[in-house]
């Protein structure tokens, strides 16, 4: 672990993990014991992820580790907790010190750990695939090669405001910072529960497992030597529920990406969701060929492909990674696909820094954004910064949240990270769609001296509506003119009658 103090990045210093945890022993409800951190090590392959669980806007820890004595496998969840602790030298560390020059250690409480099954080979993908404003947890299954979805099982306040939208403006805002985060420090009995455990499945609502491909000539999963299978996950359709995006070998040894689309559950016989998952709204990803398809299927060779904006237009392109015989040498070959679209879907694009400088990215930084649907119902969208990095989970240094196809202004915008052992928290209100946001901390603990930077798209069709607007005018006033002209005729004529008379 990396504590850094201040923003000269020549500053950090390298700790063991114990003195981030709240305690050492089972007190608070934390699982953790003295000696829990011996005898073991990160899995190979591994995950590990800053992402908030449990709702409260402040960014949890996921790891996967491996039990030397045994040689299971096991994923552990740590909550953060809102408790300012602080860390002296490294020479000596005392975790109930709190006069030292580190604040905010001392801040992990882990309250869930599951042994992973074999198939799962330690590679997890998270994301909020229902929109619930919770993140859920996903995997494949390299045996079966079928995908499991695991939703969060926690229920956030948000769901309160998915209501008929009777609530003003002024009360969303006020609303807002009481409801969009769940409180912080809540019994650790209350938040254990995150997911379902693995075997057996028992709450059908909470799981969700389907097929990763129809093709009976898949394979498996595209891995090497040095990255392993994984899906990447991104809003290509910009509808606020993510996509996803996986690379299949096939059994004549090709190997080609495919881009599934998040839809909700089928109501079918046919359907993978079980009548519980689709009472509860959850969602399935399509396995037909769609639209992005065509593109994709032109790579025969792909070693893998994911999601990053190209041309800065806030649209999902594809980055494709290939191998290619270039001079009498196998060689690897990015080639891109532009996204060209949805372009009627809105966006909010965001990122957090801490100074002017864009290279600055706050990681983990938690984004919550109220809006209205089409059909006047309050929804809310959410969305982290830069959660995973291990094993080539090639994540975008900001944000990309997807609006859909509502033209309303997006109700409020807020902003959440950890600082110095608690939470901050910033809201505005209102923002554009289709905008780019940045929030610059300057450092800065105190929230009110934060600045958020609004970079608008103008549409793409400026031109056109300014041409149609033209014409529009020229028509019109030539129809005045001609009634003038008339109108003035109108009146001679009269004046004419007049002195005949």
């Amino acid at each position: 672990m990396i504590a850094v103090q201040s923003r000269n990045p020549d500053e950090f210093l390298l700790l063991p993990f114990e003195p981030a945890l709240l305690v050492t022993d089972e007190t608070d409800g934390c699982l953790q014991t003295a000696s829990h951190f011996t005898h073991r090590k990160l899995s190979l392959p591994h995950t590990a992820a800053q992402i908030d669980f449990d709702g409260d806007c402040l960014s949890d820890f996921f790891i996967t580790i491996t039990d030397i004595a045994s040689g299971k496998t096991y994923y552990e969840i740590y909550l953060r907790r809102e408790k300012e602790q602080s860390m002296g030298s490294d020479e000596e560390v005392s975790l109930n010190d709190t006069n030292g020059q580190f604040k905010g250690l001392n801040s992990l409480c882990l309250v869930t750990r599951q042994e992973v099954p074999v198939q799962a080979n330690n590679i997890f993908s998270f994301a909020d695939i229902d929109r619930d404003a919770m993140v859920d947890m996903m995997f494949v299954n390299k045996k079966d090669l079928k995908l499991h979805v695991y939703y969060n099982k926690l229920q956030n306040q948000q769901v309160l405001m998915q209501q008929k939208g009777s609530t003003s403006q002024s009360q969303t805002t006020a609303f807002g910072l009481k409801k969009l985060c769940s409180a912080t420090n809540r019994p650790v009995n209350k938040v254990k529960d995150i997911f379902s455990p693995f075997t057996p499945i028992i709450e059908e609502r909470n799981v969700v497992s389907q097929p990763i491909s129809l093709d009976q000539n898949v394979a498996e999963v595209y891995a090497d030597e040095f990255i392993p299978g994984r899906i990447y996950l991104g809003d290509i359709t910009s509808d606020g529920f993510p996509d996803l995006l996986i690379t299949l070998k096939y059994i004549d040894g090709t190997s080609r990406s495919h881009v599934l689309i998040n839809e909700p559950c089928s109501t079918s016989e046919s359907s993978v969701c079980t009548v519980k998952a689709q009472k509860a709204k959850r969602r399935q990803f399509n396995v037909d060929t769609n639209a992005y398809q065509s593109a994709l299927d032109a790579f025969d060779k792909t070693k893998y492909a994911t999601f990053f904006d190209l041309n800065e237009n806030s649209m999902m392109d594809l980055l494709v990674v290939r191998t290619a015989e270039v001079s009498g040498r196998q060689s690897a070959i990015v080639s891109s696909i532009y996204n060209n679209y949805g372009r009627d879907a809105f966006f909010l694009k965001t990122r957090m820094v801490s100074d002017g400088a864009l290279g600055t990215t706050v990681n983990s930084a938690s984004f919550r954004c109220v809006l209205t649907s089409l059909e006047d119902e309050k929804f809310m969208v959410m969305g982290g910064q830069s959660g995973q990095t291990a094993y080539q989970a090639l994540q975008m240094p900001f944000s990309q949240i997807g609006i859909g196809r509502s033209n309303n202004f997006i109700e409020s915008f807020t902003v959440s990270a950890y600082v110095n052992g608690s939470r901050s928290l910033r809201m505005w209100t209102p923002i554009i769609p289709k905008s780019v946001l940045f929030v610059v901390t300057q450092g800065s603990e105190e929230v009110e001296t934060w600045k958020l930077d609004v970079l608008i798209k103008p549409s793409e069709k400026m031109i056109m509506i300014i041409l149609v607007d033209a014409v529009f005018l020229l028509i019109l006033g030539l129809v005045i003119i001609v009634l003038h002209l008339l109108e003035k005729s109108e009146d001679r004529r009269e004046k004419q009658i007049n002195v005949i008379f």
